[in-house]
């Protein structure tokens, strides 16, 4: 039963396989019911092959060589991740010393005598799509005339400069291009960029300007860790309970208990939120604005909403569907409720700050990740690149907006608001690429709207 066991405790791997796509070919579609019937069938062959193995010295022997080879390859694999981020590490401490020419002229300057030091503040609510997918899950577009009449421009048909957060994120805090067309990209460098946000140029800029760096962690997916001066996040009260349940998702039964949830709404909070105990939503994340310290601040906030996991009906109720397009939508449906709350509650402490709300990235319900980026379609690509973007600026910074503003540009338009100069923007580049163990495996595509 040896076998056995190594199958339950290396579920990560078989959901991989099942999860991402891997098995398309086969019409296996990625749901988690196929993993647990995988479960079932390895650990039913595992038992049998187990009391076969049980009379055969010779096949023990050969059991036992197999358990080591796999060992020595996972300690192999590990020592090359380590080697790839240690390469990064020495790469990105190089490439920091040298501005690229591209950077605006400000961040090559002495520190600048800005107009006045307002606070800023960046809202990521991940998976967040624009306005011309709000009509695929029936979603009502109130929101915009919300967030105008709190003071902000909404850019008309923004987009990401890429579909997935490890793309994104470099761009928007990097404020430069890093992909070229029919690239494919290597595990150096998607290091390199991870590693890079840590070391990233927003901070830095910010930093000279002589601001304090202010993230709050909304608990589902950490940015902090970047070099902020202060990381607001919710205490994890029991450490033991949360290791306990990190252990029981690498088996089949959290995942057998999960997909109970889904069908029947049993558990309040859901069981996909039991590994998560220091979450954040937007009502808490309202509650610590009052603690923020006096500025010049740069505020980052990301939350999770409307990302997965998926958890709340449309009055943001716990609810659990098993329809993944119905719990979008509902998702969808709370997240326009809460955003605005969070807005006003920004205007109302801090008046006079420069807000941005912007998403990282749109959704992929065609199933863009498992297929080739040469095979995707228009109408594929504008639902994984179409972003929620809005700007609160100063007034004479507004005139710098522009339709189809993609997030290369967003600092670059901050950094010069604040000086009260004119921005150095970047055309506004779009790129299909998705992660290297994803079907696609990092290959690049240029996607120019028709």
């Amino acid at each position: 039963m040896g076998l056995a066991i190594l199958v339950t405790l290396n579920g990560y791997q078989l959901s991989d396989l099942v999860l991402s796509g891997s098995l398309s070919e086969f019409h296996v579609r990625p749901r988690i019911r196929f993993a647990l019937i995988f479960y079932a069938i390895l650990i039913a062959a595992c038992a049998g092959f187990a009391h076969v193995i049980a009379k055969q010295k010779t096949l023990i022997s050969v059991a036992l060589a197999a358990v080591t080879v796999m060992a020595a390859t996972d300690g192999v694999a590990f020592s090359q991740s380590v080697f790839v981020v240690l390469r990064a590490e020495r790469a990105v401490a190089a490439i920091s010393s040298d501005a690229p020419s591209t950077v605006p002229k400000s961040l090559t300057e002495t520190r600048i005598t800005t107009e006045s030091d307002r606070n800023v503040y960046f809202i990521l609510p991940d998976m967040m799509v624009g306005e011309e997918i709000f009509p695929k899950f029936g979603v009502p577009s109130k929101i915009f005339a919300d967030v105008r009449a709190l003071g902000f421009d909404v850019i008309d048909r923004p987009y990401s400069n890429a579909p997935v957060t490890g793309f994104t994120l470099p761009h928007i805090f990097g404020m430069e291009y890093f992909l070229e067309d029919g690239e494919q990209v290597t595990k150096d460098k998607m290091a390199r960029l991870s590693k890079g946000l840590s070391h990233n140029k927003v901070y830095a800029e910010f930093k000279r300007r002589g601001y304090r760096i202010v993230t709050i962690d909304d608990g589902y997916y950490s940015h902090c860790g970047w070099g902020e001066d202060l990381c607001v996040q919710r205490r994890v009260g029991d450490m033991h309970r949360l290791h306990d349940i990190r252990f029981l998702e690498r088996t089949p039964f959290m995942k057998t208990l999960d997909t109970i949830d889904m069908k029947a709404n049993i558990f309040d909070p859901p069981v996909n939120l039991w590994a998560f105990p220091n979450r954040m939503e937007i009502p808490d994340i309202i509650s610590v604005l009052p603690t923020l310290p006096k500025g010049p601040n740069f505020v980052y906030i990301h939350h999770a909403l409307p990302h997965y996991p998926f958890r709340f009906a449309e009055d943001c109720s716990y609810r659990r569907f098993d329809d993944v397009a119905l719990a979008c939508g509902q998702q969808m449906r709370c997240a326009v409720k809460q955003l605005p709350k969070l807005l006003r509650a920004i205007r109302e402490r801090d008046p006079d700050a420069i807000v941005v709300i912007q998403s990282d990235h749109g959704i992929s319900f065609f199933g863009q990740h498992l297929k080739p980026v040469s095979a995707l379609s228009e109408d594929e690509l504008r639902e994984n690149l179409s972003v929620f973007s809005a700007y609160r600026l100063p007034q004479h910074c507004r005139k710098h907006l522009r339709p189809g503003l993609t997030s290369v540009n967003t600092f670059r338009i901050v950094f010069a608001c604040l000086d009260g100069r004119e921005p150095e923007l970047l055309e506004d580049r779009m790129f299909a690429v998705y992660y290297r163990r994803w079907p696609s495996a990092g290959k690049v595509r240029e996607w120019v709207p028709k």
